[in-house]
């Protein structure tokens, strides 16, 4: 039965202060702890009932305070089915009353196991009236998303089984869906540990030590490309049988429905959009034969000389590697490039020289006729400029981005 998020709170809730202490023993004689574990119960109860009178649309009528022992005549009247406990709730209202108001404790021998007995009675009215195991009612209900839940719940079945490899990977799963589903969250990727990303989800609740331990223990999810969405283990990092243990799938299963529950409804916020996410560079020859080159040190034979080969004597050659003529336009990085130092066997094997501005780098990946393209060109007979790049996201959100001149910074 699908219960109403307000009523899965509450019972949570209740359930979270039984268990702090339900299993615990208490001395006779150990007043203070058992004035709390009554006063604790007794919320807890309280809760309980209220969410199951909320489920059942039977709230007490009075507009006042409404007090715990309120609720068990809605709820018989309603469903013709008395609450269970109802005596010793009354009496546990009683005794919780003396000791609030009058400072009169107990006796600890009657009242010891007050957290099992109201559990047991919470129990009852879950199964009675919600059709819902109480000891199994845990946070998961709270996920929003029908997808996420059933992979966390396939988690948790193979951590039963001792799978905690596969339990592993499910979580993983789940977790990108999460991300991908939350427009507040760009650019997180499950199994990617980034103390950044984690200082972004302590704004949320998010515990950031914890939510950097399930990182490490998660497989990577890909965001994109031919493995989008299936698990990838790094045995060199943490992907490895030593990792893949109950308590690290117990921790992790925690933690995930820590993470996921907090930012799941995460307001929208706006986010800074670096250049390269929406801009291409752009290079417009501004005359006729603008050359594109490379240079190469070769030897008396004319054979080019590799970085290892550096005690060879041998001249820097330029070697053309792409003309355009003017108005001819040429998607690419573009940086400021290193210039001789005057030192050319120690700039081409240290990577040495200087930055003037007046040549530049150019680095194509899809040009014709070549399928890629690497070299140098003069600042001046260049004009570039950062466009907006041709792909439908750019189409569909920014559609009013217009190109600018490129910034060297």
């Amino acid at each position: 039965m699908a219960l109403k998020q307000t009523v899965v709170d509450r019972l949570l809730l209740g359930k979270s202060l039984l268990d702090r202490f339900r299993f615990e023993p208490v001395a006779v004689h150990d007043r203070h702890t058992l004035a709390r574990n009554i006063i604790t119960a007794h919320d807890a109860a309280e809760l309980a009932i209220a969410a199951v009178a909320d489920e059942l649309g039977c709230l007490p009528a009075n507009r006042g305070k409404t007090y715990l022992m309120d609720y068990f005549d809605p709820i018989e009247k309603m469903t013709d089915l008395a609450p269970q406990g109802r005596e010793y709730l009354r009496q546990l209202n009683d005794v919780r009353s003396l000791l609030k108001h009058q400072g009169l404790y107990p006796d600890g021998r009657q009242w010891a196991r007050v957290g099992e007995s109201v559990y047991q009675h919470v129990t009852e009215w879950c199964s009675d009236y919600l059709k819902t195991p109480f000891s199994e009612l845990d946070e998961s209900a709270l996920l929003a998303d029908s997808e996420v839940k059933t992979r966390y719940d396939e988690a948790r079945r193979l951590a039963s089984e001792a799978n905690y490899k596969a339990a592993l990977e499910e979580i993983a799963v789940a977790l990108s869906i999460v991300f991908r589903n939350n427009a507040a969250l760009r650019g997180l990727t499950a199994g990617n540990p980034r103390s950044d990303d984690a200082i972004r989800l302590s704004g949320f609740g998010v515990h950031a030590n914890d939510f950097l331990a399930l990182q490490q223990f998660l497989p990577l999810v890909p965001t994109y490309g031919e493995e989008k969405g299936t698990p990838q283990w790094k045995q060199s990092a943490f992907g490895h049988p030593g990792n893949w243990r109950e308590e690290t799938v117990a921790f992790c299963l925690r933690t995930f429905i820590d993470v996921a529950i907090k930012i799941q409804d995460a307001p929208w916020i706006p986010g800074a959009l670096s250049r390269p996410m929406l801009y291409d560079q752009e290079i417009e020859a501004l005359k006729d034969r603008v050359e594109i080159w490379t240079e190469v040190r070769k030897n008396s034979k004319g054979e080019i000389l590799s970085g290892f080969d550096f005690f060879s004597a041998g001249e820097i050659e330029r070697e053309v590697v792409r003309t355009l003529n003017r108005g001819e336009k040429l998607r690419a990085f573009v940086s400021v490039a290193t210039e001789s130092s005057g030192n050319s066997a120690r700039d081409s094997f240290f990577g040495g020289g200087v930055k003037t501005g007046g040549v530049l780098t150019v680095m194509a990946f899809s040009t014709e006729p070549k399928l890629g393209l690497y070299g140098k060109v003069l600042a001046s007979e260049v004009k570039v400029r950062c466009v907006p790049k041709d792909d439908d996201f750019i189409r569909q959100f920014f559609p009013q981005l217009t190109a600018i001149d490129w910034d060297s910074e």
